[in-house]
């Protein structure tokens, strides 16, 4: 039971990081875009 929650947390986690280093990409990219850089 302890491990499943671990692993479920720890899955969670990185899904969450993935998912907002993406979006962070694309807020930059239309940021660059505005700028002109």
């Amino acid at each position: 039971m302890f491990a499943n929650l671990i692993m479920s947390t720890t899955l969670g986690i990185a899904v969450t990081a993935l998912v907002t280093r993406a979006l962070l990409r694309r807020q930059r990219r239309h940021e660059n875009a505005g700028a002109g850089a």
